[in-house]
């Protein structure tokens, strides 16, 4: 009779034990949840955002940011940075200015943004003797200007045949 009540306390003690650790993980995964929802932490969240300029983003643009389409294939250069007005972020890109520019044009009108203006500008020469043409695009939508920059890469192709630059900033 002993023996029963002492193997009765063990398995009490046990599931005690393991209800303790239920809830000690239950409240680990809480203060997790509530350390990433204030700090905007997640999967395509620009962990490095006011590191270039020194300042928190508006919340609301990490939101834009995070709604933008992404490049097939392109690999981040620098995370989003923000002078705590604007969010910019670089990529290197596998295809030509062109389809960048198209693409962008392409999604962005699909998700409600206007072309407000589309530029393509010869830069400096290069080294053997042709120029550069940088290609962008500016839209707009509500009270915010985005612009996509996309220029060719010569110098290091195996990074892409491209760079782009994404800029999000209150419209003018």
């Amino acid at each position: 009779m002993i023996a029963r009540i002492q193997d009765g306390v063990r398995r009490a003690s046990v599931r005690g034990s393991l209800a303790l650790a239920a809830v000690a993980l239950g409240a680990a995964v809480l203060v997790i949840a509530a350390v990433v929802l204030v700090t905007g932490g997640g999967g395509s969240a620009p962990e490095d955002a006011g590191k270039g300029g020194g300042a928190d983003p508006p919340a609301r643009l990490i939101v834009v940011r995070n709604s933008l389409p992404v490049y097939p294939g392109a690999n981040v250069d620098q995370a989003a940075v923000s002078t705590g007005l604007d969010l910019r972020e670089s990529y290197w890109i596998p295809d030509q200015p062109e389809q960048v520019i198209a693409f962008y044009e392409r999604e962005l009108t699909g998700q409600g943004w206007k072309i407000e203006q589309t530029d393509a500008t010869v830069g400096d020469k290069k080294d053997d003797g042709t120029q550069v043409t940088v290609s962008s695009s500016t839209f707009v939508k509500d009270d915010l200007s985005l612009t996509v920059t996309v220029v060719p890469n010569d110098k290091d192709p195996e990074q892409g045949a491209a760079y782009l630059n994404l800029l999000i900033e209150p419209a003018k």
